[in-house]
């Protein structure tokens, strides 16, 4: 019985480690606020932050002015990006493991 319990909770932290590999968080400062948004990888994801100062990421990824990764872009390797002048709008962001 107690077997049984520990193999499901491996289970479920194996889940959870195994969804966390594919997804990335990707950390925005804006001229009002600062937050986060979870994107997926190897997936376009649209976001909506304006008059943005810094961008944090852990993976490689695009950043759109255009929603559905479309239009001017950027590919930002993993670190912290600050800007001195404000980007006016970022729609949309492409991460991925790799250089793309």
């Amino acid at each position: 019985m107690y077997g049984l319990k520990h193999i499901s909770l491996l289970s479920v932290a194996l889940g959870l480690a195994t969804a966390s590999a594919t997804t990335t968080t990707v950390g925005f400062e804006t001229t009002e606020a600062s937050f986060g948004e979870t994107v997926p990888l190897g997936e376009c994801h649209n976001v909506k932050a304006e008059d943005t100062k810094t961008v944090f990421v852990s993976q490689y990824c695009r950043v759109f002015v255009g929603p559905e990764c479309t239009g001017r872009q950027i590919l930002l390797n993993p670190g912290e990006h600050s800007s001195n002048w404000p980007i006016p709008i970022i729609n949309s962001v492409y991460c991925d493991s790799h250089i793309l």
